[in-house]
């Protein structure tokens, strides 16, 4: 399955801020939430998130649910004006690509993730 987002289409389009705003943030949350909520009911319960092509080397690294939503509430917290304790949380793409996976793992109960 093939969808319309990705990390330079998420809100639509990129954040136009880095880090992302806090209002970019709840516009692509919102956006991708549209795309994500109405394959529920199409996927298999036995369906696994496999991820292809270009993602961050960070996001790359993240497994499970557990580990999207700890990166997921760092991003956020540094779109607050939280501390920056890694360069790559303000990095709009790694933002992007983060939450269009939180959302998909935390909607559609993906508990694990695969990248290739």
């Amino acid at each position: 399955m093939t969808l319309a987002i990705g990390v330079d289409n998420v809100r639509p389009g990129t954040f136009s801020t880095q880090p992302p705003h806090p209002s970019e943030l709840e516009a692509a949350i919102e956006y991708v939430e549209n795309v994500v909520m109405p394959l529920a009911r199409r996927l298999p319960r036995d369906a696994v998130l496999a991820v292809e092509g270009e993602l961050p080397r960070e996001v790359k690294a993240l497994r499970d649910i557990d580990d999207v939503e700890a990166r997921f509430n760092s991003v956020v917290a540094v779109a607050y004006g939280g501390p920056i304790t890694d360069a790559v949380l303000s990095d709009q793409r790694h933002a992007s690509a983060v939450l269009i996976l939180r959302e998909f793992m935390h909607h559609l109960g993906f508990g694990r993730l695969l990248t290739r």
